[in-house]
Parts: structure tokens; sequence; C-alpha cells
């Protein structure tokens, strides 16, 4: 190959090397534009959803509280289990609106919590059994908490009390009527462990794996409860937030014990 066609060779090469940086140099930027345009629709949607789920809650809240005051004066025994049926159902809906306005959230509030303080985790555990006591009433599930004092842990308190709320909640969904759920601490130098274990239906090892996955689906509960599968992932997000961890172990039909641990405040 004479000098003249190496030069002319390598002048080619050059140009479809240039053309390939600025091809790749375009596609980068269309993808980038449509990164940002997505990015600009999901925040107008979250934002959206967290307004809409603002202003359901308050006529939500307004019929729960006309709902109580009739069932406690209402004689009629099926008026009054009607109530309570309806009272429970209501109840469902704002843990719905309240995990859409914290799910919708976090996109433009940081999941990263902004205040971190000792939270004692007896009366977090007290107030959301007190929550869910009509759901545990109506399977007639045995709760025994062994968690009977004070114990502090360093977190966020909205979120720890969210955690706990939709992971009690889960375990009364996937338990069946007359079944169990114990809830127990472990303390250790640095950290509590808060095991909340149920008797219930239990998982595959496949479905935890797919947990916190795009393939995880929500399923009915032993009552046909439906969920929308948004508590427990956001749980994790919040645990991790706050330096904790979260681990879950099951057995079908034997039931699911789920631990969180956090910094202890001690």
């Amino acid at each position: 190959m004479s000098v003249m066609q190496k030069i002319y060779r390598n002048k080619i090469d050059n140009t479809v090397e240039i053309k390939q940086k600025n091809d790749f140099s375009n596609e980068l930027k269309e993808k980038q534009q449509r990164i940002k345009l997505l990015e600009s629709q999901c925040l107008h949607k979250d934002k959206m959803l967290a307004a809409l789920a603002h202003d359901i809650r308050g006529p939500i809240a307004s019929i729960a509280a006309m709902v109580s005051i009739f069932e406690y004066t209402d004689d009629d025994p099926e008026i009054a289990t009607a109530l309570t049926t309806l009272k429970h159902q209501v109840g469902n809906v704002n843990n719905l609106l309240n995990n859409m306005l914290l799910w919708s959230s976090r996109s433009f509030n940081n999941v990263c919590p902004d205040t971190i303080e000792p939270v004692d985790i007896f009366p977090c555990i007290k107030e959301n059994l007190e929550l869910l006591d009509i759901s545990l009433k109506h399977k007639n599930i045995n709760t025994i908490n062994k968690i009977d004092k004070s114990v502090f842990i360093k977190a966020n308190k909205d979120q720890v009390n969210f955690v706990l709320r939709n992971i009690i909640s889960n375990a009364v969904k996937f338990t069946h009527i007359n079944g169990e759920i114990l809830l127990e601490y472990k303390e250790h130098k640095h950290s509590v462990a808060i095991t909340i274990a149920d008797s219930g239906i239990g998982m595959t090892l496949n479905q935890i794996h797919t947990l916190f996955t795009s393939e995880h689906k929500s399923t009915y509960g032993t009552e046909k409860e439906k969920g929308f599968g948004l508590g427990l992932l956001l749980s994790k997000e919040y645990i991790e937030a706050n330096e904790g961890t979260m681990a879950i172990k099951s057995k079908v039909d034997k039931g699911t014990a789920i631990t969180i641990s956090f910094p202890s405040a001690n």
C-alpha cells in the first residue's frame, strides 16, 4: 500500500470514527432529554397523586368519625355490625391514602428522614395494634406482644410508625381466623431488633426473592383482603433510610417472621 493510500485510508477511518462519535453524542443527548421529560412527568404525576390523596383524606376522616358515633349509639345489632364492618373498610381506605401520600412524596421529598430522634418502640407498637384492633378481632387473632417496656431506637418516628403499621397489617392480612401474631424484640450492643411473626399462609423462597422487585404482585389475604403492594416496598426504603435492616423468614402454611433492626438509642 502506497503512502497516499495509507493517508487516504486513515482519513476515511477518522471520518467514520468522528461520525460514530457524533451519532453516539446525538443519541446520548436524545436519551437525556427523554429522561428529563419522563422525570418531569413522574414528578407531576406524584404531586397530583399526593394532592388527590390529601383532598380525599378529609372527607374519609369525617365519615370515619360519623360511623364511630353511630356505631356506639345504635341499639340494632345488625346495624351495629354493619357499622363496624364499614368502620373497618373506611380504616383500610384511610391507610391506603396514607400510603399513597408517603409513596408519592418520596419523589419530591427525599425518603431520608428530616428528624432522627430517640423513639420508644413500646407506645408505637401499642398504638398500631389499637389501630388494627377491629381487623384483629374480626379474624379472632391472638396477639402476643412481648414488647412490654420502653425500648429506644434512633430513627424518624413517623417512618417507624409507617413501617410497623404496614408489617403488622400484612401479618393480619395473611393470618387465618383464630391464628396468632407474635411481637418481640432483642437488644444488641448497637441495635434493637424487632420481630413480627405470624402463623399465616407463608411464602415460598421465590416469593421472598421477588418481594422488592417489579415481578412482585400483591395477593389477596386469607379473607380476600386486597392490598396494593406499596407498603412493604416503601417500608424497606424507610428502614434503610434510618440506617436499619430488614430480614424475612417464611415457610408455606407455617407463617412469616419479619425482623427489622434500628440503631439503639439506649
